[in-house]
Formats: C-alpha cells, sequence, structure tokens
C-alpha cells in the first residue's frame, strides 16, 4: 500500500470512534460506534406533549449509503457508480442506514478504489466540476482555487474552512510537481472524495441558548448547511444542490417561510421521485438480492424479472406521491404498475403502445380483482416467498412489523424453521398448523400466519394463481392483537383496503417516514414528535408529500440531541 493510501485508511478508521455533534465546524467528523436497528420508540403510557418542549431521541453519526455515495457522485460528477462496488449497507429496520460500527480496512479500500477512479476521470475532463474557459478564468492557478471551491462547497455540503482550502490547494500543488494541473485536479478530487466530510453525514449543532425547560432537553439546532444536508438525503437520497446551499448561505433556511419553500421547491425537482422510489423498496424489502426459486415449481419466473421488479415499484411510489399527489390509500389500493416487456407478459397485461419512460418502463394497469397497491406487487410477494412454496408466515410478519410497527422476536434457535413439504392434497394452511401448533411456537404465529393466508392467491415468486396443487386457493386472513383492525377478511385486496383505513397503520406509516428521515433508531422522547406528524398527517386526507412536509419542517428535524462523550478510562 502506498504512503498516501496508507495515511487516508488511517484517517478514515479514526473516523469511526465517537458519536456526537461537532459544535465548531473545525472539529473532525467521527464516526458511530453503535446503535441498534430497532423499531424503538415504546413508551409506557401517553406521553404529556406540552408546547414548546421538544424531547429528542439520541442522534448517530451515519455514513453514506451505497445508494446516497452513488447518487451524489452522480450529482458531482454525473458519473456512475455501480451499488455492488460499493461496501454493503447495515440495516435501520427495513431501511438502509451505516450507524453501528466503522466501516473495515477492506470497505476502506474500496472507496479509495471509487476515488481514485472517479478522480482519474474527473482530471480528464475537470468541466465536470468547473469550466474554467466558460467561466473566464484563464489563469491555470485561479482555475485551480475556483475548482477547489466549487468541488468542497459541493462534496463537503458547506464552504471550506481555511484548513481545508489548504489543505486541497497543498494537494493540488504536490500533484502539479508530480505531473502538472491535471494531477493536482485528481490529487484534489481523491481528497474529497475519501474525506469523512464527503462518506459521513457531518452534522454541526449550534446552541439554542433557551432557558431550562422552555425548549428541546439538550439539543442543538443544526446550523443551516447541517439542515441543508440532512433536507437532500431525506428528500433526495443525495447531496444538496447549488440553490439549496446558497438558501443556507442567506438565511433562508433559518425562517420557516424559507424552509418550507426550499421543501416545496425540493418535491417539485425530479430527484424527489427518485428519493422516494429508494425509501419504498426499502421499505417493502426489495433492495437486496431476490432469493433463488424452483423452476419446476415456478417455471415462468425468471431472475431477470427482478430488476423490473425492484425499479416499478419504485415508479409506483413516486408516481402516487408526486405526480397524482396522493395518499398512503393510494399506495396501498392503486392497481397502476410499471413493467417492461417480461414483466408485463408475467403480470398477464399487454404493453400500451405509448413509448415506454425514460427507465424502460411502460405504465400499465393490473386487473382490479387480482392486484392493488404495493402489497400485491410481484416483486414483493416474491422476496417474500419460498423457493418452491408461498411463505405465510413470513409475509404475515411482513405486514405486522412493517405496516403495523408490532415487532416479531425471532424464533429461538432450536426451533426448526423449515417449512413443511409440500403436498397436493392439502392445503396450505394445513401444511403450516402441523409446525406452527406447538404452545412455544402458537403465540407468535397466530399473529403472523393468519395475516400471511391472505396472499395465497400469489405464489412464491409472486404470480397469481387460483389453484394450489390440487385445491382451491382458500386467502381468507384473520387481523388480531391491533389497535382498529381486528376481525377476519378475504384476500390481501381487502387487506390493504382495510389496512388503508387504518389509524395504527397511519401511526406507523408516520413512523416509518421519520425514522427514514432521521437516519436514526427513534425512541420513546420522539413520541410527542410522532403525534405531531399524525395530526398533520390526518388533517392532510394522508396526503404524502404533506407527511414530508411535515416531516422536514419538524423541530426533531431541525434539532439534534448528541449522544454523550465516552468516558475516558483511568
Amino acid at each position: 500500500m502506498d504512503t498516501s493510501r496508507c495515511w487516508t485508511l488511517c484517517a478514515l478508521l479514526g473516523a469511526g470512534c465517537y458519536v456526537g455533534v461537532a459544535t465548531d465546524p473545525g472539529e473532525r467528523a467521527e464516526s458511530d460506534t453503535g446503535g441498534h436497528a430497532s423499531t424503538g420508540g415504546e413508551d409506557e403510557g401517553e406521553p404529556s406533549c406540552e408546547a414548546g418542549v421538544t424531547e429528542l431521541g439520541p442522534g448517530a453519526m451515519a455514513r453514506l449509503t451505497r445508494l446516497e455515495y452513488s447518487h451524489a457522485v452522480r450529482d458531482l460528477f454525473e458519473i456512475e457508480v455501480p451499488l455492488d462496488e460499493l461496501p454493503d449497507d447495515e440495516l435501520l429496520g427495513p431501511f438502509s442506514a451505516n450507524l453501528d460500527a466503522p466501516p473495515s480496512e477492506l470497505e476502506l479500500e474500496a472507496y479509495m478504489d471509487q476515488a481514485e477512479a472517479i478522480a482519474a476521470a474527473v482530471a480528464e475532463q475537470p468541466e465536470r466540476v468547473l469550466d474554467c474557459a466558460a467561466e473566464g478564468i484563464d489563469e491555470p492557478d485561479a482555475c485551480a482555487d475556483a475548482f477547489i471551491e466549487v468541488l468542497g462547497r459541493r462534496a463537503y455540503r458547506r464552504p471550506l474552512s481555511d484548513a481545508q482550502r489548504t489543505q486541497l490547494r497543498g494537494l493540488y500543488e504536490l500533484g502539479v510537481a508530480q505531473g502538472g494541473p491535471s494531477r493536482g485536479l485528481e490529487l484534489v478530487t481523491t481528497a474529497a472524495l475519501e474525506s469523512p466530510h464527503f462518506l459521513y453525514h457531518v452534522e454541526i449543532g449550534v446552541e439554542l441558548g433557551v432557558e431550562p425547560g422552555t425548549g428541546p432537553s439538550e439539543a442543538l439546532r443544526l446550523d443551516a448547511f447541517s439542515l441543508a444536508a440532512r433536507l437532500s438525503f431525506f428528500l433526495w437520497r443525495s447531496i444538496p444542490d447549488d440553490a439549496l446551499l446558497d438558501a443556507a448561505e442567506h438565511g433562508e433556511l433559518d425562517e420557516p417561510a424559507g424552509l418550507e419553500a426550499q421543501v416545496e421547491r425540493m418535491l417539485d425537482d425530479p430527484r424527489a421521485a427518485r428519493g422516494s422510489a429508494a425509501m419504498y423498496r426499502q421499505w417493502m424489502g426489495l433492495e437486496g438480492e431476490f432469493p433463488d426459486k424452483s423452476s419446476e415449481s415456478f417455471p415462468a419466473y425468471d431472475p431477470s424479472l427482478a430488476p423490473a421488479m425492484r425499479e416499478g415499484l419504485g415508479r409506483f411510489a413516486a408516481a402516487i406521491i408526486h405526480d397524482d399527489g396522493g395518499s398512503m390509500a393510494g399506495l396501498l389500493e392503486d392497481p397502476r404498475a410499471f413493467v417492461d416487456a417480461p414483466l408485463a407478459s408475467y403480470y398477464g397485461v399487454e404493453l400500451p403502445p405509448d413509448p415506454a419512460g425514460d427507465d424502460g418502463l411502460h405504465r400499465v394497469d393490473l386487473p382490479g380483482d387480482e392486484r392493488a397497491g404495493l402489497l400485491t406487487r410481484a416483486g414483493v410477494m416474491a422476496m417474500h416467498g419460498h423457493f418452491n412454496q408461498t411463505a405465510p408466515v413470513q409475509r404475515g410478519r411482513f405486514v405486522r412489523e412493517a405496516l403495523l410497527c408490532q415487532p416479531i422476536p425471532d424464533p429461538p434457535p432450536d426451533v426448526d424453521d423449515t417449512p413443511p413439504a409440500l403436498d397436493p392434497d392439502l392445503s396450505v394452511r394445513e401444511r403450516f398448523a402441523m409446525h406452527s401448533s406447538e404452545a412455544g411456537c402458537a403465540s407468535c404465529h397466530t399473529l403472523m400466519d393468519p395475516i400471511g393466508f391472505a396472499f395465497e392467491h400469489y405464489d412464491g415468486a409472486g404470480r397469481y394463481r387460483t389453484v394450489d396443487g390440487n385445491l382451491a386457493v382458500d386467502a381468507s386472513g384473520e387481523l388480531t392483537n391491533t389497535e382498529d383492525l381486528d376481525g377476519s377478511f378475504y384476500g390481501a385486496i381487502e387487506l390493504s383496503e382495510r389496512l388503508s383505513d387504518s389509524d395504527q397503520v397511519r401511526a406507523c406509516f408516520v413512523r416509518q417516514y421519520l425514522r427514514f428521515a432521521l437516519v436514526r433508531p427513534l425512541a420513546a422522547e420522539d413520541d410527542c414528535t410522532l403525534a405531531a406528524l399524525e395530526e398533520a398527517f390526518a388533517a392532510s386526507d394522508d396526503t404524502v408529500e404533506a407527511l414530508m412536509l411535515a416531516v422536514a419542517t419538524s423541530e426533531s428535524f431541525r434539532l439534534r440531541r448528541p449522544r454523550p462523550l465516552p468516558e475516558e478510562s483511568n
């Protein structure tokens, strides 16, 4: 390993020692060393939500996810980075969030490889960052200074400090000595992309200066640039654009009207659709690899369908939210889909004559008696399906956890959770009743299986069916242990309709959005914020963009409570 890579590796490994909010722009970014990917936030009794007092769960510093890194590089340089060339992500519930541990040496090597490859491309075409000739900057040193300012501001999501500027300028001069101005720009770009200020969500807090009991407990207000970055990663899953950074610099984000105007502008930007698509792919469990499927049990399924299943679901969610200004009910009930030719055939629908979108997908309407909303997508059913059969336990657990926010514990390690053997003369519920009838298993299976049976019209690879083996499909289901949904129903479409009208699902929907936005586990201290967001969401007739605006302008979004420094050992 050469000296420069060794220095960078040591610096980045050192960024994994402490969690907190810097109170000075010159302080070094440090990473989270802990945090548990759980739902959190369960409290006994009703919270006391006094006006003017906001409690916050503890913050955590997160490393960029693969998607955030890829989007950031695309928006910085118009360069595509394949996701599979980046380190895998940790999870916060269903969402990608790198909170738990600093990256390994192997993962840091991957970041450095990417930085060097990207920097080489930028050095060949520096106009990807700044076209000095078009800006009327002719002198090489002046061009380098301008390049450093523009790249640093965008990559670090705030203006450079004097120390950062001096460091990058020194690297440029070193590169010039090694191989000329192009080499200098290459070293500058490499350093920017290897910096913790690019790789981490670095947030700087400002003391609130409030009297005890009149403001948030132990909270710091995010400075304008930290708030801008939090907005862009929530709404776009990427870095702020120049307009948002300008708004931060001019103090517009410090005023409610200015903040709201920026959020509305960002929701109208195509990058909002990209960000929402990412959220729903993650929430529905489609970001990972699709499980293998038996060609004997599911001859129509082909692994090549997976990308269109994944992208089509994200496109569907973005269309409901941003094209229609739609609601939670639309997400759970609308039968439209976005498909390519193979996926259209899999669904049993014809492609329209209209040209496909930029992503190669066509809008179609699926049969309303077969599909409705997110839960009945082929990709969701295939992801939550076994190798050679359906997975009622897995599907029921998914609904409990993703839509009702009721975590189900994993089975004990000594329990055999292998699905029961196929038998064409036994119904699914008969086969699964055999393995869930034991007293130690029944308490959890009664919460999951009756929900999962409602999805029996979708085989283990997500295709619609009416027959299972030699028997007609029985998709009757039942909900128990809920706040407002208990009772029997038939099929996934009726289930989706009931979920879309549930206050418990509405509250869970809000919780998932806040967790996605804050990139941290929710705690009991967040209950008052959640209550206020639920009220705003209901008042908007469950309009999703209204919820996104409410989250982005909430105190919990604009404030942060740092974790304490670890105690020093003697």
